[in-house]
């Protein structure tokens, strides 16, 4: 399996051709580096690692100013094998966080078939729904830790059950969107 950066650098070339400076750009720009635990400097090691597996290829590209950038664009292989890594991603990953979801929901067009992406979804969902006993332990060990109710108490309560309702929410209405005949184009077909 791959690794999620190798995953979400092959994303950003299966949807076109690009700098690999552009990559970094992106994530610094909108700080997605930071929610998902990236380190920029490791995105120009993953694109030698994609290229010496085949996945990508590099072309110079001399810009109006002299410097050579290189341009890196999917190959065969890749088209090939990203579909397959981003459906094993999507449904294996049981600790994968809110923004991370978002964020490879943004890199599937035309990789996922529809079912594969409403069992991902199903599985963030149902990760939110979750009142099984090792989540009842763990809010116990906090209660045993705090018992004493503090004027925060019941505000902080409120709030993670205010947020727990809006993303239950947002999930459902990607789950409507999804199944609407309209979105047909931005999945793979099935097999």
């Amino acid at each position: 399996m791959m690794s999620k950066l190798e995953l979400i650098v092959l994303g950003f070339i299966n949807r076109d051709n690009i700098y690999g400076y552009e990559i970094v750009k992106f994530f610094k720009d909108t700080g997605f580096y930071e929610w998902m635990k990236i380190k920029l400097p490791s995105i120009y090691k993953v694109l030698t690692r994609l290229e010496k597996k085949e996945l990508i290829s590099k072309k110079r590209v001399y810009q109006d100013d002299g410097i050579p950038k290189n341009e890196f664009s999917i190959t065969e292989k890749g088209k090939e094998v990203f579909p397959i890594e981003m459906k094993k991603y999507l449904t294996d990953q049981k600790d994968m966080r809110f923004f991370e979801f978002i964020f490879f929901t943004l890199l599937i067009e035309q990789s996922v078939t529809r079912k594969t992406f409403l069992k991902a979804l199903q599985i963030q969902i149902d990760k939110i729904k979750d009142t099984s006993e090792e989540k009842k332990a763990k809010h116990k060990a906090l209660r045993a830790f705090f018992p004493e109710e503090t004027f925060m108490s019941p505000l902080i309560g409120g709030h993670f059950k205010t947020i727990k309702e809006q993303y239950l929410s947002f999930f459902e209405s990607i789950k409507e969107k999804a199944m609407l005949p309209e979105s047909d184009s931005y999945f793979m077909q099935e097999d």
